[in-house]
Formats: C-alpha cells, structure tokens, sequence
C-alpha cells in the first residue's frame, strides 16, 4: 500500500497493487469539502470509477476533486 502525501488532515488517499491492477482510494472522514489535486505520479494515467457513495456529476473527473462530506471514491488505474 502507497500512501499518497497529502496536507489535508480531512483525506485518506492511498494506492493498493495486486499483479497488474492499481487501484487508488480516496476517503473523506469528515463533514468538510476538501479539494484534493489529482496526485501527480498519477496523472496521465487513465481511470475508471468502481464504486462511490455519492452520484458523480459529468465534470466530476478533473484533475482537482472536491469531495463533499463522508464522500469515499475507488478509481482503477491503468
């Protein structure tokens, strides 16, 4: 497991590896709206939504993400 440095206290974000899949998980534990930039190692990487608690708008895949409170998102990365 890779954890993702951050400066937001508020955001878990970290990656798992099994063989050739990657997947990265972002979790917000609070009530807050943090906006998370799309981890730069990752980037030019494409990324496909597995699960999330919320609905996602169709904007909702930049690389800045605000993250509405409780919200836990799960991206495969290839």
């Amino acid at each position: 497991m890779e954890r993702i440095r951050r400066l937001d206290p508020d955001l878990y974000v970290y990656t798992r590896t099994l063989e050739q899949d990657t997947v990265l998980v972002i979790l917000n534990f609070f009530d807050d709206t943090p906006v998370m930039e799309w981890p730069k190692t990752l980037r030019g990487m494409s990324r496909d939504l597995l699960i999330s608690n919320y609905d996602l708008p169709p904007d909702a895949e930049g690389d800045r993400i605000e993250l509405r409170p409780y919200e836990a998102r799960v991206y495969r990365l290839t």
